[in-house]
């Protein structure tokens, strides 16, 4: 256990991967518990996919879907 700032612990296990979230345009996108990186990785995303795409992709559906993928990650 990594201690950063009050109230606030990251927990690491060997061997154990990470939750990626897999995104329709073939973008893998880590999920991390610092929100302010989250929300980085999700509006570079938001371009990066319009640019793969030509599609404009909706922050609210992508935070809905990297939060299912949590959800499935946890079960």
């Amino acid at each position: 256990m990594i201690k950063i700032k009050a109230n606030t612990e990251i927990y690491t296990q060997k061997n154990k991967r990470m939750a990626i979230f897999k995104c329709s345009c073939g973008a893998n996108i880590l999920i991390v518990p610092d929100l302010i990186e989250m929300d980085k990785a999700i509006n570079t995303h938001i371009i990066e996919h319009k640019r793969l795409t030509g599609q404009r992709l909706k922050e609210e559906i992508i935070i809905e879907l990297i939060l299912k993928t949590i959800v499935e990650y946890q079960s």
